[in-house]
């Protein structure tokens, strides 16, 4: 059963339940007002019978009185039934419309706490009153005065079925109405495949739930398309890299068939530089790995609070022996307090990664500067080199993925991923990186890491 049609049920069912409360009510009020005015009348005749009664000394219904009687009910009140009892010497009139029949006697059918009482005894409505020694009786028969009511019954039950018929064409409409922009979120989204991943669906103007579906509709959209954007480039990357070790590695090969036999020494080169194709093949897909898990947020990672005083000591220790190693020099310029949710090992290697970049394109003899900030809830952590810099049409690319510094740079080393992994690895951080020229007090090139900071000062 489709929802529209549970939905389209469910409206005529309530709108049913509805309108069958709503007629047992006027029923039940027109059938207390029925009876309420049957009372009325009963008591009215009972009253005026009452004034037209007198006994004898021997308290007998005198004889004129019963004439009286008589003609009262034939005349005046026709359809009421009248019986008169005494106290002490049973029916003393009953009116001719009884034809031999008696009313019952209310007080030998139910206690009455009172003086008069009332009781619907099949066809008849019956009220007995009582004045001192006498006791009436008084009947009318009730079907013509809820007749309005029956008649009421029974359009009830016309009518039911009717608005039953009415609830279910009205809801399946209403549903259809209300469910019209789910219908295009579900047309749209069976139109989307892996070639129109880019599409999104229009923002509905129904119902704030049915817009916030295709929010998040949307947002799942984006995410599919950036997964398999980085499926796509993860695969053209490593074909575009991967085809050049492995083209050398042939031709080493051949080579080597052509000299097998011949000159071992150089046999030897070539098996070295097949070793150091095969040694870049490794290193370029290991970075591919890490690169399409860290923009995919799939990387492992173990957060924790560390101390940004900590945690850069120990990497300027390693710095320091690095840059002596090259000839170089590290300075650290300020190192503040405060503590940070990262993990330390992938930070470890963006930095380490920034600084093999920072001594590779820095002149010699020139240090390597790190300045750490702490500012308005957030570290700045800056490494700066002394060197020509990159050229100003490359730094909006330069964190992309097999970009170099210099377009006919001749360096070997390196895949061209160290940058595109240092932005994902702290982006996976919740924070950014930026880059920039700088000319004074030298010329260089200076790379931003920001990271949310969580508290400002030292470890409690």
């Amino acid at each position: 059963m489709t929802l529209r049609t549970r939905l389209a049920l469910w409206y005529g069912a309530s709108l049913s339940l509805v309108f069958a409360a709503l007629l047992g009510g006027v029923n039940y009020f027109m059938h207390q007002q029925a009876i309420v005015r049957m009372d009325a009348f009963l008591e009215d005749v009972a009253q005026r019978a009452h004034e037209l009664i007198e006994l004898d000394e021997g308290k007998q219904l005198k004889l004129t009185s019963a004439i009286r009687l008589e003609n009262f009910s034939v005349n005046e009140v026709g359809e009421a039934l009248l019986q008169i009892h005494l106290e002490e010497g049973g029916i003393v009139f009953s009116s001719a419309n009884l034809e031999n029949h008696y009313l019952p006697d209310l007080s030998e059918v139910m206690a009455s706490g009172g003086d008069v009482s009332r009781l619907t005894v099949g066809d008849l409505r019956v009220a007995e009153f009582y004045w001192d020694s006498l006791h009436l009786i008084v009947a009318i028969n009730h079907k013509p005065w809820l007749g309005a009511v029956s008649q009421i019954h029974q359009f009830s039950a016309f009518g039911f079925v009717i608005i039953v018929a009415i609830g279910v064409l009205l809801g399946y409409g209403i549903s259809s109405i209300t469910l019209r922009p789910l219908t295009r979120i579900q047309k749209a989204a069976a139109s989307i495949n892996l070639n129109t991943l880019d599409q999104r669906l229009d923002n509905p103007a129904g119902p704030l739930e049915l817009r916030e579906l295709s929010t998040l509709f949307n947002q799942m959209l984006e995410r599919l398309e950036q997964s398999f954007k980085q499926s796509q480039r993860f695969t053209a990357d490593a074909a575009h890299e991967i085809r050049m070790p492995l083209t050398v590695m042939k031709l080493q090969a051949e080579k080597m068939a052509k000299f097998l036999g011949q000159d071992q020494q150089e046999l030897g080169v070539m098996l070295d530089e097949m070793l150091d194709e095969i040694a870049r093949l490794d290193e370029v897909l290991e970075h591919l790995l890490v690169l399409a898990r860290a923009e995919s947020g799939m990387l492992p990672m173990n957060v924790r609070q560390v101390a940004i005083e900590e945690l850069l000591g120990s990497f300027a220790d390693d710095a320091q022996l690095l840059c002596e190693q090259a000839g170089r020099t590290f300075l650290m310029e300020a190192n503040p307090p405060g503590l940070v949710q990262v993990d330390a090992s992938w930070v470890r290697q963006v930095l380490f990664n920034l600084l093999s970049n920072a001594l590779k394109y820095g002149y010699p003899d020139t240090p390597v500067t790190m300045r750490s900030m702490i500012d308005q809830q957030r570290w700045t952590l800056m490494i700066q080199d002394e060197g020509p810099g990159v050229p100003q049409n490359r730094i909006p690319i330069i964190f992309e993925r097999f970009v170099r510094a210099h377009p006919k740079e001749v360096f070997r080393s390196g895949s061209g991923l160290g940058l595109a992994i240092c932005k994902g690895l702290i982006n996976m951080h919740g924070g950014r990186m930026t880059c920039r020229n700088v000319s004074e007090p030298k010329s260089g090139f200076q790379v931003q890491v920001v990271i949310p900071l969580i508290k400002q000062g030292e470890l409690p």
